[in-house]
């Protein structure tokens, strides 16, 4: 089935025919990945982690044993995608909008409890195109379209503490969860001469399950230097076909993503902030299947941040970053997708030096590669966190 899927993906690519969706990238393998991140990491090019001052992202888990009063925080994220294929010339427009976290962090237990809902797979996918079929004795035209649409998201429960003044560790429990329903439609038009010809349909559905674990340790170094690690670990992705689904579940591998991230006051009020990420997804390559081209994953990212910076008055922290990611799946070649960022934040409350709400702006111009596909994009994020609620 799998195979199947990607090969139609590339037909409806090639096809010349409307494309939509978040990406041509999320019909390969288990789809496009969609990090939980929030504005101010977006902004810095970071892959959550790392970052100085409390968050409440799941790449970062020890991260949350900083914040001070019950937190929580909701992003939403639109995106505006140029797609083109080298060897035809084909040039598409597509957009779409993910919410890809819900946080919320709350003190208890001499620590803090923590609670994700993360987007992590995109699979939305969506296509035409025309064929000629020999019909009756006859070719005659006829126009396919795919519809594939689904996310893989997480579901997570967390503790983290701080040990001693410097350092906080901290772990979360996950459980995938997440649907894809794809839909084939065969349709041949008025057909000359041989009457009513019916559309032909074919569907299916699959519902996503397994679980996960995140440790993360971070710590405060002489001279302003904040470092921080976490680590991964899942079990099986299970995809098991619902109802009358043609076609056997599958099953896939998820390898151990490590992460490590770096923070330092250059001077009062200038930060500069590192992170990386790496996960061996080949080993998923005989669950995927050959029609999917499937690596080891590496990514780096770098950013400035101007703390002291104020707008109408207020203080407006200023962001500026790049990072280039590899993609675990692409339709031809090695696939990567690589972005400058920058962005602000908007202090909306705060009391005796603590944030209570603030808006966090970023917005990002990118480009995801795979063989001769080209995806160039701008997306925009906007996150919204509230204390004290």
């Amino acid at each position: 089935m799998r195979v199947r899927v990607v090969g139609l993906s590339l037909g409806l690519l090639i096809g010349g025919a409307p494309l939509s969706g978040q990406s041509i990238f999320g019909s390969s393998g288990i789809g496009l990945p969609m990090e939980a991140l929030d504005g101010r990491a977006r902004a810095l090019g970071s892959f959550g982690i790392g970052l100085q001052g409390p968050t409440i992202l799941p790449s970062d888990p020890a991260a949350a044993a900083r914040v001070l009063l019950p937190t929580g925080v909701i992003v939403a994220q639109p995106s505006w995608i140029d797609l083109t294929e080298d060897s035809g010339g084909d040039h598409r427009y597509f957009q779409g909008t993910r919410f890809p976290l819900l946080g919320l962090a709350y003190p208890a237990f001499s620590g803090i409890l923590t609670v994700h809902i993360a987007s992590v797979f995109d699979q939305s996918f969506e296509g035409e195109r025309t064929v000629d079929i020999a019909l009756g004795g006859t070719t005659v035209p006829a126009t396919d379209r795919f519809v594939q649409d689904g996310s893989v998201s997480t579901l997570a429960a967390g503790y983290a503490r701080m040990l001693g003044p410097r350092t906080a560790v901290g772990v979360s429990l996950g459980r995938y969860s997440g649907r894809i329903a794809r839909t084939l439609i065969r349709d041949y038009g008025d057909v000359t001469g041989l009457g009513p010809v019916e559309p032909y349909a074919s569907s299916g559905a699959w519902r996503y399950s397994g679980e996960s674990i995140t440790g993360g340790i971070s710590t405060e170094l002489p001279g302003s230097v904040h470092v921080a690690a976490s680590a991964t670990w899942s079990t099986r992705l299970d995809a098991t076909a619902t109802g009358s689904t043609e076609g056997a579940g599958r099953t896939y591998s998820v390898p151990l993503q490590l992460r490590v991230g770096a923070s330092s006051a250059l001077t009062p009020g200038l930060t500069l902030s590192a992170s990386a990420v790496r996960a061996d997804w080949s080993v998923a390559d005989d669950d995927v299947g050959g029609a999917s081209v499937v690596r080891t994953v590496l990514g780096v990212g770098v950013g400035v941040e101007l703390s002291q910076a104020r707008l109408l008055g207020r203080e407006a922290p200023l962001r500026l970053g790049f990072r280039r990611n590899g993609l675990p799946f692409s339709l031809r070649g090695d696939g990567a997708e690589q972005a400058f960022s920058g962005g602000l934040a908007l202090i909306l409350n705060e009391s005796n030096g603590v944030v209570l709400a603030t808006t966090d702006l970023a917005i990002e111009r990118g480009r995801r590669t795979g063989g001769t596909i080209t995806e160039e994009f701008w997306r925009g994020t906007v996150s919204v966190q509230l204390s004290a609620f």
